[in-house]
């Protein structure tokens, strides 16, 4: 199910993954924002353990920025057109191109939100049962 975060208030930002495999997340971003992070920490150890950024990346009011790591595709939707933004992703050493949510634990997920912007970001994943 998705968890909404935006308009500098992030509440209910934990995945609880209690599956034997990693989650794939499926993220959306809404201008404006302006160099988005997105950082996943185990709720338990503190430790960041997987990170996406998009260094000297504008995302104009009202535009969005889906990292979709179902589909591995990241895109940029723009007045109502498609176009692939994996290019924008930061190469930094230690940095993902798609985030998954880790097998057995609880994570926190961690937005560099700007008081100064309006963006938001919604976070959603499938659970799959047998």
């Amino acid at each position: 199910y998705p968890y909404s975060y935006g308009y500098q208030i992030i509440q209910n930002n934990i995945i609880d993954n209690t599956y034997f495999e990693d989650i794939p997340l499926k993220i959306t971003i809404t201008g404006k924002m302006s160099s988005p992070a997105i950082s996943l920490k185990d709720a338990e150890t503190k430790e960041i353990y997987s990170a996406i950024r998009f260094d000297n990346f504008n995302l104009p009011e009202n535009d969005e920025l889906i990292i979709d790591a179902t589909q591995s595709k990241v895109l940029l939707k723009k007045n109502g057109k498609i176009y692939s933004a994996y290019d924008y992703i930061s190469k930094a050493e230690g940095l993902d191109s798609f985030l998954f949510a880790k097998a057995n634990t609880q994570t926190e997920i961690i937005v560099n939100l700007d008081p100064n912007e309006n963006g938001s970001i919604k976070v959603s994943y499938h659970q799959y049962t047998l």
